[in-house]
């Protein structure tokens, strides 16, 4: 029988004398700390894909064409503070809230601002535009002088008739404010108190849309301590306004409320009442030819300055290719070419017209568009 050969790794041995842990003593336990073990390569890869994590369903804001709106800037400090949000001087920061950070919700879900707040919120300065009332003062002086036969025949029965004239036939912002705040004169001239209020609801799930979506462009992510002292520097706040880096923002949330920039329409958001009042004739029976020489204006020019449009709904069922939901002129096309929409008729300007032996009036309604802002021009 051969002789087994004997290799002597004694110098290559190493000495782990005391460098030996136990095992765990309960076979199910976990291993800690360091243990000498078999040494091997390659390894297994593990991949797993959770459930979408979807964002929650918003109510989207619509789209409106808001041309013939009369367009008008508010302080948004005056609807943050409706729900319960107070912000300091620059809008910026947050003084107190009762924003609850665990629903994400303010608790305040719907605010109405009435007349008085809307009157004492409001000056020449923060129209925008008249919209579709820019000719109703010198439309209602030719509806006037028709119904009088203009100069000379029955209209000399009448003190002031060939006269009549309102601010020069001219409606403009300070002709808004002066409608809107109330007043009498010794000749019977007068402007009633604002009445009515409006209203918006369902605050918060409308406020996630507007950030999710960014459809304003107002909650763009701004950039942390930017140096650029342009314009365009991201720590400019939505209105132009630079404050200090130390209050830029890098993203809005819930807990910012409303901010500069957010747009809230009413689509029946103002009605105006124009009323010129004739003294009764003396004698009977009436001689009074006003309201037929008004006649034919009345169905003309009521007709001409009625604007009708439709809401469009992009509802996911498949009945337009939109993008959203908006007003648009019933013989246009829609922002994808197709002019065949489903859509509810809306009449978003409205005139309305009657002349008596006694009364000539005018009922006018507008939407209103409010752009909330910080105003920072204005203080």
């Amino acid at each position: 029988m051969a002789t087994p050969t004997v290799y002597d790794n004694s110098s290559t041995m190493v000495d782990v004398s005391g460098g030996i842990n136990n095992p765990p003593t309960i076979i199910t336990a976990s291993y800690e700390g360091f243990y000498y073990a078999f040494y091997g390569s390659g390894g297994f890869t593990m991949d797993q894909c959770f459930n979408t994590i979807k964002l929650q369903q918003q109510n989207p804001l619509l789209r409106y064409d808001v041309t013939k709106a009369v367009q008008v800037r508010f302080n948004v400090r005056t609807f943050n503070e409706k729900i319960g949000l107070y912000k300091a001087w620059n809008n910026v920061d947050i003084s107190s809230s009762a924003f609850n950070s665990v629903t994400d919700k303010f608790p305040q879900n719907s605010i109405t601002i009435n007349a008085s707040e809307f009157l004492n919120g409001m000056s020449a300065a923060q129209v925008l535009s008249v919209g579709a009332y820019e000719t109703m003062y010198s439309d209602y002086i030719q509806f006037v002088n028709t119904y009088f036969g203009y100069a000379g025949g029955f209209s000399s029965l009448f003190a002031d008739a060939s006269e009549f004239d309102i601010n020069g036939g001219v409606f403009d912002a300070n002709a808004f404010m002066n409608i809107i705040t109330p007043y009498t004169t010794e000749g019977g001239e007068n402007v009633k108190p604002l009445e009515g209020s409006i209203t918006i609801s369902d605050i918060n799930n409308l406020l996630k849309f507007a950030i999710d979506g960014n459809v304003f462009k107002n909650r763009t992510p701004q950039v942390l301590d930017a140096t650029d002292a342009s314009a365009s520097d991201p720590g400019y706040d939505a209105s132009g306004f630079s404050y200090a880096h130390s209050l830029y923002k890098t993203n809005f949330g819930m807990a910012d409320g409303f901010i500069h920039g957010d747009l809230i329409f009413i689509p029946a958001g103002t009605t105006v009442k124009l009323h010129v009042v004739i003294d009764s004739e003396n004698y009977n029976p009436l001689n009074n030819l006003g309201p037929s020489n008004v006649t034919d204006l009345i169905s003309s020019m009521d007709t001409d300055r009625t604007y009708t449009k439709k809401y469009y709904p992009n509802n996911g069922s498949g009945e337009t290719t939109a993008q959203d939901m908006f007003i648009y002129d019933d013989s246009a096309f829609d922002i994808s070419g197709n002019s065949e929409l489903p859509g509810t008729a809306k009449k978003i300007f409205t005139e309305r017209s009657t002349a008596t032996t006694t009364n000539i009036d005018r009922v006018l309604t507008a939407p209103l568009l409010i752009r909330l802002d910080n105003l920072y021009d204005l203080e």
